[in-house]
């Protein structure tokens, strides 16, 4: 699909990852945050998240430019496929809700998601922080990655149900957290089954920041979602 190189998708993310956590450690170690629940309430996350996510698109634009493929021909962008990532996301609420639900029975909530929670709901500024890095930044620049570009190599080599479910698992262990690990990749193979069939990362890039948006929108409301 579209020439594009698994071993190559990997070292982008790795690469991101190096350049823009490395550089935020030394951000931390200079400011002085202490625990995560500073650092997500600090305008250090929004700086770090905001160059790993822009570091992610631009490592993956490059690496499709090489090979021809127009980023804005992957969109699609209408009014049509607007509603269906709106009806997506209700999916993935749904879904989201149900595995947790029985994961919740064997594995230990995720520590980090709970501070990030409850750090949405401490200001109005964290509120806009946390909503404009989970509900923009992340929602696009993981889509045009894991979808746009891995999911596409992925299915050089596989049909599209073993490419879907590989995509899901990549994206959840990307995602380094163990408790939300099954929850986060059976929704990364949702997405990826979902741009195969409509081809459309406009769809997914929206149900993805729906999803992301109803859950901070939640907790700063006050409702354990």
């Amino acid at each position: 699909m579209r020439n594009l190189s698994l071993k190559e998708g990997v070292l982008i993310f790795v690469a991101t990852y190096i350049i823009a956590y490395g550089l935020g450690l030394n951000v931390i170690r200079n400011i002085g945050i202490n625990n995560m629940k500073e650092y997500f309430n600090s305008y250090a996350f929004l700086a770090i998240q905001s160059f790993f996510s822009l570091t992610l698109i631009i490592l993956t634009y490059l690496a499709m430019r090489r090979r021809k493929i127009k980023l804005g021909e992957l969109l699609k962008i209408s009014k049509h496929n607007l509603l269906l990532g709106l009806g997506l996301a209700v999916l993935l609420l749904v879904v989201e809700h149900g595995v947790i639900s029985v994961t919740d029975r064997f594995i230990e909530p995720s520590e980090t998601q709970e501070v990030l929670l409850k750090a949405t709901a401490t200001s109005i500024k964290s509120f806009f922080l946390l909503f404009f890095i989970g509900a923009v930044i992340a929602p696009v620049s993981e889509e045009i990655y894991f979808r746009g570009y891995m999911f596409s190599a992925m299915r050089r080599k596989l049909s599209v149900g073993p490419a879907a479910i590989l995509n899901g698992i990549y994206f959840g262990a990307a995602h380094l957290d163990v408790s939300s690990f099954i929850a986060i990749s059976i929704l990364g193979a949702i997405l990826a089954y979902t741009y195969e069939k409509k081809d459309s990362l406009f769809i997914v890039i929206i149900a993805h920041a729906s999803l992301n948006a109803t859950a901070i929108l939640a907790a700063f409301l006050g409702y354990n979602f």
